[in-house]
């Protein structure tokens, strides 16, 4: 009888029919991003709010979503572009995969980034405050790169979209890593993947400390540190998904077996991992136990039928997930308008009434431009930029151009 090994060949390199099919929109993956950016929304709005309740240790541990981000980056990019970087690398191939990141990431980037440069480079010159800086900064923010060399983002949560742009480059050496038929890499990649976000979170100096608010709350100012947040992360999301497309895993999605209590076995599956995940983000300085329940999460929402899946694809969840990257950009620019109306209100009608209407206020405002952002900024701008590839690259294998549907779910 033959052992199956966590870590096997996947079916997609076996000629197995994989049990993810990248031409088929997972949508708890999709809601999953919606809630993460409703979740650093939320971190940003009461993270200096004094507070020792359950809802608040949940709220405030809202900098873990990023990393969520990054792990669901790295599971939802292995599904859509594997077929590309199964052919040998070529450099068509990678111009191609670069080609459509920028495409995803950069219209509505680019729209926000120039436009809050534009009010804050106005105002300081305004005020006679530090224009020269932020005129320093902003190259370095418009390439993406401020959070390779530890330059400030003019968007707070950018950094993050910086970290995650550097590891493109190393995507297809990260899926061969990962994917190889040899058992030794693949299990080499996740040990060093598992040492680096262990070594992020035991990282600590007196400075940094201080205004951390748990052990993998490191963005912005130490170049180092993020990156590798990012990439380690990123790389236990390939791992995930290796994972969930072995024989392993697709037989035991496909089990309908009932426990004695009348659930199934894919049920109480999911209902462990849920409890496990709401206990890891309620208890203080869990954050290396949060993580280490991501890929079990992507496995269980990649089988489409269990019961968190059905969770993550109710429709608000969704849109939530559409918006995401919207929602993400948008917020902390728009974050002014709660604290504009707080400070208007405060003293009429107290803190705490004031806090209520300016959270009300700022959301009023942040799903709609969001929503908006989406239609008419993100999706033209893709669709202009991926329409480049038949001109740059008319040469280049169908097979390779067609491949994955637009990465229908969405990063």
């Amino acid at each position: 009888m033959r052992t199956t090994n966590i870590i096997e060949t996947p079916q997609y390199l076996t000629g197995v029919a994989p049990s993810i099919d990248a031409s088929e929109e997972i949508r708890s993956l999709t809601g999953l991003r919606g809630v993460a950016a409703v979740w650093v929304v939320l971190f940003h709005m009461v993270v200096h709010d004094p507070g020792s309740g359950l809802i608040d240790a949940m709220i405030k541990h809202g900098y873990l979503a990023v990393d969520l981000f990054f792990v669901l980056s790295g599971f939802v990019m292995a599904m859509s572009y594997r077929r590309i970087f199964t052919h040998p690398l070529t450099g068509k191939t990678f111009c191609v995969f670069m080609l459509r990141r920028i495409a995803r990431i950069y219209p509505l980037y680019i729209f926000v980034l120039l436009l809050v440069s534009t009010r804050l480079i106005g105002q300081a010159f305004l005020t006679h405050g530090p224009a020269r800086s932020l005129l320093t900064d902003l190259p370095f923010n418009i390439f993406l790169i401020q959070a390779w060399v530890g330059r400030p983002s003019i968007l707070g949560p950018s950094w993050s979209v910086s970290t995650e742009f550097a590891a493109y480059f190393l995507f297809p050496l990260l899926l061969k890593s990962v994917t190889s038929r040899s058992q030794v890499l693949p299990a080499l990649t996740v040990l060093l993947a598992g040492c680096g976000v262990l070594a992020v979170a035991c990282h600590s100096t007196t400075d940094i400390l201080s205004e951390r608010h748990g052990p993998l709350d490191l963005s912005d100012g130490a170049p180092f540190w993020p990156l590798l947040r990012c990439m380690a992360e990123f790389t236990l999301g390939l791992v995930s998904y290796r994972a969930a497309t072995s024989r392993l895993f697709s037989r035991r999605t496909e089990s309908r077996t009932v426990t004695r209590f009348g659930l199934s076995t894919r049920t109480c599956i999911d209902l462990a991992i849920g409890l496990a995940l709401i206990c890891a983000i309620a208890i203080p300085r869990s954050d290396i136990v949060f993580v280490a329940l991501l890929p079990p999460l992507m496995i269980a929402l990649s089988a489409r039928n269990g019961a968190l899946s059905t969770i993550f694809s109710a429709r608000p969840i969704y849109m939530f997930g559409l918006w995401s990257y919207a929602i993400y950009l948008w917020h902390f620019p728009l974050l002014f308008i709660m604290w504009h109306a707080e400070a208007l209100l405060q003293a009429r009608i107290g803190f705490d009434l004031a806090r209520a209407v300016g959270v009300v206020a700022c959301w009023a405002v942040i799903l709609p431009v969001s929503a908006l952002s989406y239609r008419f900024i993100e999706t033209p701008g893709r669709k202009i930029i991926r329409g480049f590839e038949k001109r740059l690259f008319p040469s280049e294998d169908r097979a390779v151009l067609e491949s994955e549907a637009a990465g229908r779910a969405r990063l």
